[in-house]
């Protein structure tokens, strides 16, 4: 009779950090291994994400409420690994208005 071994999670695919215009979407993937097969859950700021168990969590319209520390967290019978990246918006510039300015007989006007 054999015994099947177990194996602690391990979390084969880094987490990298993510800069992203506001507006956009960002995702982040997390592959991870053991035996059993581990299962993931997604925790935004020490917080677990509701149904958030897939190995990618997508943000799919950054907003500056997003900012903070995404961390996927790999757990089965044997043991537990996470791993954590940041998310940070990137605000985009409000549009430059220029504007003409004409003397005229030592009156400044202004153009738009």
């Amino acid at each position: 009779m054999s015994v099947p071994c177990s194996d602690l999670p391990e979390i084969v695919q880094p987490l990298e950090n993510i800069s992203i215009p506001v507006g956009s979407m960002a995702s982040f993937s997390c592959a991870a291994i053991g035996n059993p097969v581990p299962t993931i859950t997604w925790l935004f700021n020490s917080v677990v994400i509701p149904g958030a168990t897939d190995s990618t969590y997508t943000v799919p319209t950054v907003a500056g409420s997003d900012a903070g520390t995404y961390t996927c967290v790999t757990t089965n019978i044997v043991g537990i690994a996470h791993q954590s990246a940041t998310l940070t918006p990137i605000c985009k510039p409000n549009p430059i208005q220029h504007h003409r300015f004409v003397i005229v007989y030592n009156y400044m006007l202004l153009l738009s």
